[in-house]
């Protein structure tokens, strides 16, 4: 038999990976029956990608990725979780006890790529270090400036255990438009 078929016919409990990537606030998560380990991971939401600039003939910088912050409790089924996952350009994510007691965690916003100017827009900063992890806590990834030619690269997302967060939008080739920041991201790996 097959590890997993061996896990339901003995009972166990299969690993359970829960991802929201969409904008909500004060969403709540429930443990499911059977999981006695939850790893969580929390990524803000991204900064936006700039426009470019006809005066100046130059492109936008890249958005900034959001901070990390990732930690491990043991649980127990139907105890609860409060999340929320950040809006693009706008807001960090969290996540905060429920019925489970956790210590409060922040994954903080990335930084919007500057406009297109003289030299180019600006590289959003990277968000700032998460806050409550456990396990770690991490910067985001800085966004890459324009130039004449070349449009700013979004920065990378930060890499977690089971899931990767989102990546900043690239500078944007409009006059005009900010490429729009992606939202964050919150993870829920039950054991």
């Amino acid at each position: 038999m097959t590890g997993a078929l061996l896990a339901q016919v003995g009972g166990g409990f299969a690993p359970l990976l829960r991802t929201y990537s969409t904008h909500v606030s004060g969403a709540t998560e429930t443990v499911p029956d059977g999981a006695t380990t939850v790893y969580i991971e929390c990524w803000g939401a991204t900064g936006f990608g700039g426009h470019g600039s006809t005066a100046n003939g130059t492109q936008g910088g890249g958005g900034g990725s959001g901070g990390y912050s990732a930690s491990s409790y043991a649980c127990s089924s139907g105890q609860t979780l409060t999340y929320t996952v950040g809006q693009g350009a706008v807001s960090a994510s969290s996540v905060s006890s429920g019925t489970l007691s956790i210590t409060s965690m922040t994954g903080p916003l990335g930084g919007n790529g500057g406009i297109g100017g003289s030299s180019g827009g600006t590289g959003g900063a990277a968000g700032a270090v998460g806050t409550g992890g456990n396990q770690s806590n991490a910067t985001g990834n800085a966004g890459l400036a324009g130039a004449n030619t070349d449009i700013g690269t979004g920065g990378a997302g930060v890499g977690g255990v089971p899931a990767t967060g989102p990546s900043g939008p690239n500078g944007s080739f409009s006059n005009t438009t900010n490429n729009p920041g992606n939202d964050g991201q919150v993870t829920f790996y039950y054991t």
